[in-house]
């Protein structure tokens, strides 16, 4: 069967049991109002409430096997027409060794990160996956969370190591924190197109380093980046790497539920991401 012919007959199974669901929770509280006291009321709203949390559990089953048809054969099929190499796993995530190595950004106490995609580009490799970096608290009864980053971390790996260490950080960016530790030292610096310094602070071991390490190509392939992409942006060059960090990126690989997928408007989206 055709992999669109799939998704669809299981799109119409999850909005079915969600209609029956419906049915059978009003059956519950109907019973309940109108139903005199007593055994059979008891009986007519158990049932009727244990049949609707068998149709949520089914609800959950087949919106997993939804999400996962899709993941697995259209998004991993969307990236192969344009890299090679190709992997996709929608449980497996970034190593939190990677995000922590950058020091770049606090890391909390709860780390989660899942659909990890890699390949190569040109000869550049790159991996990338969403990532949540968070902090659990707990006082007594009361427990609250800070969440640091949650979005989208790419690494790309290159042949050779560039010349010096820069970080551009878009300045709505409020958790991300300049380089320490063993990095080099940066300090900010003035460099770049006034519309660059609009949206970006920029960190680098010197101004006339980091002017010549910004070049006018680079700075339209970012500010590019910055009014395409939604979320905040960070890119940091260090060694052999770019880390490009977009926060605020919410998941884009969401099959809709209401909607039929149409073959068409599915590949454009996903190549145009």
């Amino acid at each position: 069967m055709d992999i669109f012919k799939k998704l669809e007959v299981i799109r119409r199974e999850i909005l079915i049991f969600a209609v029956l669901s419906l049915i059978l929770f009003l059956f519950g509280f109907v019973a309940l109002a109108i139903l005199p006291a007593g055994v059979s009321r008891t009986v007519f709203s158990a049932v009727s409430f244990g049949a609707f949390l068998a149709t949520l559990g089914m609800i959950r089953l087949r919106v997993s096997a939804y999400k996962h048809l899709y993941s697995q054969h259209m998004l991993k099929h969307s990236m192969e027409t344009e890299f090679d190499d190709v992997t996709y796993d929608p449980k497996a995530g970034l190593p939190s060794e990677v995000i922590a190595s950058t020091d770049m950004i606090m890391m909390g106490n709860c780390y989660e990160s899942s659909e990890y995609r890699t390949g190569r580009y040109r000869g550049t490799s790159f991996e990338m996956a969403d990532v949540c970096l968070k902090s659990h608290f707990r006082e007594g009864r009361r427990r609250s969370d800070i969440t640091y980053f949650q979005g989208t971390w790419m690494v790309f790996t290159f042949e050779g190591h560039f010349c010096e260490s820069l970080q551009v950080k878009e300045k709505s960016f409020m958790n991300a924190q300049k380089p320490k530790g063993e990095h080099p030292e940066l300090d900010r610096v003035a460099v770049g197109s006034d519309e660059l310094a609009r949206f970006f602070k920029v960190y680098g071991e010197s101004a006339a380093q980091a002017e010549r390490f910004l070049s006018p190509e680079l700075q339209k392939a970012i500010l590019s980046l910055n009014y395409e992409l939604p979320g905040d942006l960070m890119f940091y060059f260090y060694r052999d790497r770019l880390h490009i960090a977009i926060h605020g990126r919410h998941a884009q690989y969401e099959p809709p539920l209401l909607g039929r997928l149409y073959r068409e408007e599915v590949e454009r989206v996903l190549l145009s991401e």
